[in-house]
């Protein structure tokens, strides 16, 4: 959506979907780290993470609104995904990717907090 965006929200939304790709590359680092560092193998092709992935790839969207809701739709899919990682964390006693896993939700939590704010007042001033 970074490079698609448009209309009057077209800054703050541009700038906010590249945070958003910046801060998804250096978390998929950390999670491949620390798989390598239970002494696994993390998958190395995109296609072997697309199959096994909750989330589809995004059609083309209309307006910035609809980029938004698709935002929050995927985060909320990865927000049940981290909740059932950090339950199987906590079965096994793995203190470490509950600590990791637990901050990224804190954050996404927030981060989709603030977008919905944001789609709830676009949603009030503007008929979508």
């Amino acid at each position: 959506f970074h490079w698609n965006v448009e209309g009057e929200n077209f800054f703050d939304l541009h700038e906010k979907f590249e945070e958003l790709y910046d801060d998804a590359r250096e978390k998929i680092d950390e999670i491949a780290e620390r798989i390598l560092t239970l002494r696994l193998k993390p998958l190395s092709k995109m296609t072997d993470y697309l199959d096994r992935s909750d989330i589809r790839e995004a059609g083309e969207f209309k307006n910035d609104y609809e980029m938004v809701e698709e935002v929050l739709k995927n985060h909320r899919i990865i927000i049940e995904n981290m909740r059932a990682v950090i339950d199987a964390a906590d079965d096994i006693n793995d203190e470490g990717t509950i600590d990791m896993v637990g901050g990224f939700l804190a954050e996404i939590e927030k981060t989709s907090w603030m977008l919905d704010a944001w789609r709830v007042r676009k949603k009030e001033t503007v008929k979508v």
